[in-house]
């Protein structure tokens, strides 16, 4: 590479935001505990968790399963989570512990960074939404709720493409790596605003973190609160979480990463996997509606589908 280009290099990425280009180059790999070296925003624990039972005995057959590592070869259960390094791995039935596993010096108490589990409590929240009438229907542009964005690629975008991620806008341009400019970065807001058109014929899906993070932005205007006092309202009080939980922001006092990084106890996010699994219920009373959520999943299947077929 020449002089002019490494100097070119060096005088834009000087010109990146400090705390965004320091915490990719010092943390580099996004990890299970980043609450640690994020703002974040609380979701208090409920006032009165909701108990999950234990058996008396773990059945002696959960740990002799054989897990085959998709190469050929097949562990017993708890070798093969060791070898994958698993942080915590819990079985619930119906409102029951039946297996329960932790490692790399995670225990019952430890916050574990949700990554994309976030974006389902995303669909549900919005779904949430979508039935108390905050939001009119999965029709609504981003605009019409969030002004700022009008005459901007995302403001034509409707809630349904977000959730399904098939705005087909691209990311703002950012010369930091893969999604760190989203992962690290400290406003958001700038980084959705200036994002690029969508070209022609881009109307399939594509993995978008961006997608998400607009939604946030519509979910909060909507009901006109942080994400995380709705989730701590709709979902984390309900479903009797026992734990606090940390929502990480773009910077002190800023926005939810909605796209991610939701830091709970593990016990907590098999009870939120319980109400997926339930339709939406918990113990016999109906929280939400999880068709926004089978909306998401259903495109976001066909896509990975198409990707494939294409490679």
């Amino acid at each position: 590479m020449g002089l002019f280009k490494i100097v070119t290099l060096i005088v834009t990425l000087l010109g990146l935001p400090a705390c965004t280009l320091t915490k990719t180059i010092v943390h580099n790999f996004a990890d299970l505990d980043d609450h640690r070296i994020f703002a974040n925003r609380e979701v208090p624990r409920s006032t009165q968790a909701s108990p999950l039972r234990t058996l008396p005995q773990e059945p002696w057959f959960l740990s002799e399963l054989s897990v085959p590592d998709g190469a050929g070869a097949t562990f017993k259960l708890d070798a093969y989570l060791a070898r994958t390094r698993t942080a915590a791995f819990i079985v619930l039935h119906e409102d029951r512990v039946v297996l329960e596993r932790y490692g790399r010096g995670y225990d019952r108490q430890s916050l574990l960074n949700s990554f994309s589990i976030a974006k389902s409590v995303m669909s549900t929240l919005v779904g949430i939404a979508l039935a108390e009438g905050h939001i009119a229907g999965l029709d609504t542009t981003v605009a019409s709720v969030c002004p700022e964005f009008s005459g901007k690629p995302y403001g034509a975008a409707t809630v349904r493409e977000l959730l399904t991620m098939t705005s087909g806008i691209a990311d703002a341009p950012s010369l930091l790596p893969g999604r760190a400019e989203m992962y690290y970065g400290d406003d958001l807001s700038a980084a959705a605003l200036n994002a690029r058109a969508p070209a022609a014929n881009s109307h399939g899906w594509r993995y978008s973190e961006t997608d998400v993070q607009v939604l946030g932005f519509v979910l909060q205007r909507a009901v006109g609160m942080p994400v995380s006092d709705y989730l701590a309202a709709r979902l984390w009080q309900p479903l009797g979480m026992e734990s606090k939980a940390l929502w990480a922001l773009d910077h002190e006092g800023g926005t939810e990463k909605t796209f991610c990084c939701l830091s709970a106890r593990a016990r907590d996010f098999a009870r939120f996997g319980q109400l997926m699994r339930d339709g939406g219920r918990w113990q016999g009373r109906q929280i939400c509606l999880l068709y926004t959520s089978r909306v998401a999943r259903d495109h976001a299947q066909a896509g990975i589908a198409a990707q494939r077929m294409d490679d």
